[in-house]
Formats: C-alpha cells, structure tokens, sequence
C-alpha cells in the first residue's frame, strides 16, 4: 500500500499554542500533580498499574457476556472476533480505554486520534508487560447533546442530520440519515475510494438501526482488524453492579466530598475544568434524560416531571439501575468499576477533569488509571508542504501566528530596508549623551529630555509600522498566500483535528488513512506530530 504521509516531525507540548498549564505541567511530570494521580505516563512503569488492578470473575462474567450481546447485534456467532471479546475473561487481560460521543460518521479527526492512540497504547503496553492488553472504546450513549454529534463537514460544506431526538443519543434512530448520506454522495466528486465508504455508511447507519448499533458497527469495520473493543455501557447488568456507588452518591454525596477536596488543591494553579453536583446523576426515559435535583429531602427531574422521596428514590434505583445515568463526576469511576482496565486515554480537557477523582477512586477501592494524553496530528498535503517550503516556514514554526509568518517573510526578503534598530541605538546614545549635559545645567530638566526620548521613540515605533506596512503591500499576493496558508493548517486559528471530519479523510484516501494514523499513533511521549505528504524543511544543524 502506497504510504500517504512521507515526513513526520514531532513537537514538544511547549512549541504547541493552546496546550494548557495542566498538561503541560503533567507530560512534565511536575510533583505537585502526584497526589492526584497514580503514576505518571511511563511505559516503564505501567506493569505497576498491572499489579494493582483487581477485577473480580463475577465482573468479568458479565462484561463478556454483554459484549458479546451487543457484537451479536451485527456479527455472525462464528465470526472469530468473539475469541478476542471471551479473552476479557482470563485474568492476565486488561485494557486501556478510550471513550467519546456518537458523533455521526465518525466525527472529528480528533475522535479517530483518541482511537488511534488508545489502539497502539494497547500494542506498546502488550509488548512490554507481556499480557494481553486489549484497547476498548467506551460509547457515551447515554450523552443526550444531540446538537454535538449530527453534523459532518466534508470539502468545506456541513451536512447535519435533521432529528429532533431528545434523549439518550444511543437509543436514537437512525432515521434520515440514509437521506444525509445521499446528499453527501450526490455533492462529492467520486474518487477512488468514494464508492467504497458510501457503501460501508449505507450498510451501518440504516433507517430502524439505533445510533449506538450503527455507531458500534462502522467503527468495527475501520478498527476491529486492529483489536479494538466497542462497549455501549448502558445497561442493566453493568449498572447493577454501580448500584452502591449510585446509592451513596444520592444518600450520602460522597463524590462531592471527595472531589472537592481535589479541586481546592488543584485551583491554586490551575483552571478548574468540571465541578461536582450534590447529586451527580441523570434519569433517563426514551426519548429524555433529565437531571436529578435535591431538594430539601425530596429529589426531582430538572423538568419536575419527576419527583422522590430519598426513600422512593432509592428503591427505584435498586429496581431499575439502567434508568439512572453517571454525569461527568461519576461515568469514570464507572468505566473503571467495570473494565480490567490500566490506562485510559484522552484529551487536554479529559486530563483536567480526572485529575480531580482520584480520592474519589480511593474511597471506592477503585485503582486510578494511568492518564495517556491522546496523540495530536497536523496533517499537511503536498500543496501546503510546497508552500511552507517557498516561504521558508519550518515546522517548528508552524505553530506561528499569520502575522509572525508574514513579518518573518518581509524581514527576510527587505533585511535592509526595515531594520530600524542602528537609527534607535543612535537616538538612544544621543539622549544619553543630552540627559547628561542637561543635568550639568539644571537636573530639574532630566525628565523633560525623557520625555523627549519616549515621543521619539513612540513616533519611530509608528514609522516602523508604517514601513512595514508599506513591504507588506508590495508583497500582496505572497501576503495573502500566507494567511491562506495558516488559515487551511488552523481553520479559524482552531486545531485542524476540531475542524476537519474523518469522512472526508475516508473519501480521499480510503481504510489507508486510519491505519497510517494507527501506527503513527504513540501517546506515551506526549508529542504533537505534524505529518506531511511531502519532505518538510529541516533547519541546518
């Protein structure tokens, strides 16, 4: 297979705008983040994490036995991926974890990215330990903000599916999404790989299918070859088995106590990324999943159409856990309870919320994954590439605002017509030379001469702009390339991974694409990558 990306450069957090404090400082491994962690993300150090995972038979049992429920839905009972589901069962399996929402044909780049990276974290971890680590992909069903996941971007165009579903978005049908995906083939230029991918949408996201089955089956058809695991963890058994932590979070608030100790440490350097509830769980009923509000001793639905005792509330819980679904505070420490799991992986803002649960995880005899910040990609195509090229932007500097890349240009093609500093470093010398004579007459006078300098100064500052300005514009038509430039590799001055689709990806370059970011996939550096269609320039060492 023909290789897409021929160059490959890695940058360390710190050259990357928009990486924050916290993850700066965590892939720096800063000690006043290991109170709230396990370990810190070292290959060498995961078969610790092994040690301390304990998962009993029983939860095993079930998880199997579920997984193998949901994968019945669309593969055949003698497809040989069951051997890899029943494998959960022996005790020297574990897995690292990626979850994220149902956006619609595989929404933004920076899902498959999250994909990608958990998938080789599982092979890395695999190879080092020598047990059988399996990547898994938590489906965020029960996640019922339609308006994030039913749109795609393909060549510039959005598309989003007209549904007015209200509810759990796993449960939502996929009706008119047959017709969205017509319209998409209808506007897109066929190419080689186009039949091929509408054909794979059609076959999963069918009219009568729920999201979750359509979702769980085209993300089998692009990762199952590599392994990975697909869970929908809305269900009865599984949440049976949350049953105590949901009571407790209801009768005793434990999460709120426990998480909040975390955050008054954290917010003394860092921005809070999520705040507990006193009551941190939803209430779901087809087509709607409400908050759960206490008042006073009573308990409510956000829309009030709902209403307990502590009592009442308790009892309907332990009958049917399933309607009760963990928000943010809770779903982690679900997801842990569940699966054998070692590593999880995510984003920056991921990191910043768990890193405020780990007392939480204490006080339930839960182990605390090790936290594996998902890969980053910039993706650069063989035009881009040759353009970066031309105006001698390294990659490196790619992170670079417009306006850097612009007057790093100017500078470079007028070097004599713009540097004012040998006219600055004379004014400067001249005052001197005045402020001294004038303070042998009369130092009262000092801070005129002073004054005098900063007017200087501020009108040859005006000048400096003004002749930048006026290279800018004998440049025009470089000028403009350059904020083209920028604006294809960061689209609204936002990562590319937010603003491009896999859809479109798929269309262009095939299943080749998802396995080139597969292996280039590696989260235990912690690195952005930039991968080009063709050679980057290189600085001259």
């Amino acid at each position: 297979m023909k290789l897409i990306y021929s160059d490959k450069y890695t940058l360390e957090p710190g050259q990357v705008a928009g990486f924050s404090k916290i993850v700066t400082d965590y892939l720096s491994q800063d000690p006043f983040l290991e109170d709230f962690i396990q370990f810190f993300p070292k290959l060498e150090t995961i078969a610790q994490m092994i040690q301390v995972k304990k998962v009993s038979d029983k939860t095993r049992e079930i998880l199997v036995s579920i997984i193998k429920q949901q994968y019945q839905q669309f593969l055949s009972s003698d497809h040989p991926f069951y051997h890899k589901i029943q494998s959960l069962y022996d005790v020297n399996t574990f897995s690292v974890c990626a979850g994220h929402q149902l956006n619609i044909f595989g929404g933004p780049l920076y899902c498959l990215y999250k994909i990608a990276s958990c998938i080789n974290a599982a092979r890395q971890i695999s190879k080092c330990t020598g047990k059988n680590v399996l990547p898994v992909f938590w489906l965020a069903s029960e996640d019922h903000d339609m308006e994030e996941i039913k749109f795609t971007e393909v060549f510039g165009k959005r598309y989003e599916w007209e549904t007015d579903w209200k509810g759990a978005s796993g449960k939502a049908e996929c009706k008119g999404l047959e017709e969205l995906i017509a319209q998409i083939l209808s506007d897109v230029r066929p190419s080689e790989h186009s039949s091929k991918v509408f054909s794979l949408l059609k076959k999963c996201y069918q009219n009568g299918k729920s999201l979750s089955l359509a979702t769980r089956e085209f993300l089998h058809e692009l990762f199952g070859s590599y392994g990975l695991i697909l869970l929908d963890a809305d269900d009865h058994s599984l949440k049976k088995m949350f049953l105590p932590v949901m009571l407790d979070d209801i009768q005793m608030h434990s999460a709120k106590e426990t998480v909040n100790q975390s955050i008054e440490k954290l917010r003394s350097r860092y921005h809070i990324q999520m705040n507990p509830r006193t009551v941190n769980l939803f209430y779901m009923t087809t087509g709607s999943r409400e908050r759960i509000i206490q008042d006073n001793e009573s308990f409510r639905t956000t829309d009030s159409d709902r209403a307990w005792t502590l009592e009442s509330l308790s009892s309907e819980l332990k009958m049917h856990p399933e309607r009760f679904s963990p928000n943010v505070t809770l779903r982690p420490l679900y997801q842990e309870s569940v699966l054998p799991n070692i590593a999880t992986v995510g984003g920056p803002a991921e990191l910043a919320y768990w890193l405020e649960l780990k007392h939480m995880f204490e006080k339930w005899s839960v182990s605390f994954p090790m936290f594996l910040l998902r890969n980053s990609f910039l993706l650069v195509d063989k035009i881009a590439c040759s353009k970066l090229e031309k105006y001698h932007i390294y990659p490196e500097h790619i992170f670079d605002t417009s306006d850097a890349w612009i007057r790093s240009y100017v500078n470079e093609k007028f070097p004599s017509q713009i540097d004012l500093d040998n006219y600055k470093n004379g004014l400067k010398h001249t005052i001197d030379k005045l402020s001294n004579d004038v303070s042998k007459i009369d130092k009262s006078l000092v801070p005129s001469v002073q004054s005098v300098q900063v007017s200087l100064e501020k009108s040859i500052a005006n000048l400096e702009t003004k002749i930048f300005r006026a290279l800018k514009k004998k440049q025009e038509n470089d000028v403009e390339q350059l904020k083209s430039l920028r604006e294809k590799l960061f689209p609204s001055d936002v990562l590319q991974e937010r603003k491009e689709y896999l859809l479109q990806y798929l269309i262009m370059y095939g299943l080749g694409f998802v396995a080139e970011i597969v292996d280039h996939a590696d989260p235990f550096p912690g690195k952005f990558t930039v991968l080009a269609e063709s050679k980057l320039l290189r600085a001259k060492s």
